[in-house]
């Protein structure tokens, strides 16, 4: 009886009690405007640097609404990585249009290291009937933060070869090697 009595009170101690939940609000279920959920292969990245799902919602939220609204993008990336097991992800959406032929969208989720800086990229390619678009979006972290690096919008190949993308100082732009530039800013890497 005595060692009975034991075994319940080590129970009642939480030694025997379920784990608890997590009292997070976000949320493991993708929004239903999300048609794709699929993981980026480590061979689609620039770098080793591969951060954490909350490092790359906190960059994203610097950046500007590409293909995912940002009202949504923070939850779908989140589910999406439970989903498929890493921080870096494409989402795809279909979008409302009035156009035949309907319209989508995908968003992949990237991340590029140089030295010791870090970008998170955001390439969306857009289908539009028979039309098809994309754009890329780059934030940079500075000490965590995030802050607008560029933004190249059309299937524009030539993004920064002749001058820095809009909103880019040409001396930082110059410091970079032609292939980070490439990763940065053209849609596709």
């Amino acid at each position: 009886m005595q060692r009975h009595r034991a075994l319940l009170l080590a129970c009642a101690m939480a030694a025997c009690a379920p784990p608890k939940q997590p009292t997070s609000t976000r949320t493991s279920t993708l929004p239903s405007s999300i048609t794709r959920c699929e993981a980026i292969s480590d061979a689609s990245h620039l770098g080793s640097w591969r951060p954490k799902v909350d490092e790359i919602v906190s960059a994203l939220e610097g950046m500007p609404e590409t293909c995912v609204p940002k009202s949504v993008r923070a939850d779908a990336v989140r589910a999406c990585a439970k989903r498929v097991g890493r921080s870096t992800v494409m989402l795809s959406m279909s979008l409302k249009t009035a156009e035949e032929g309907g319209a989508d969208c995908d968003e992949s989720i990237l991340t590029a290291e140089w030295k010791s800086r870090r970008w998170v990229v955001a390439h969306a390619f857009f289908r539009y009937g028979s039309k098809f678009s994309g754009s890329v979006s780059t934030i940079e972290l500075h000490d965590g933060k995030p802050v607008l690096f560029l933004e190249n919008h059309g299937l524009v190949e030539s993004c920064g070869r002749r001058s820095p993308p809009k909103g880019t100082a040409k001396e930082d732009w110059i410091m970079l090697p032609a292939h980070v530039q490439k990763f940065l800013c053209e849609w596709g890497g």
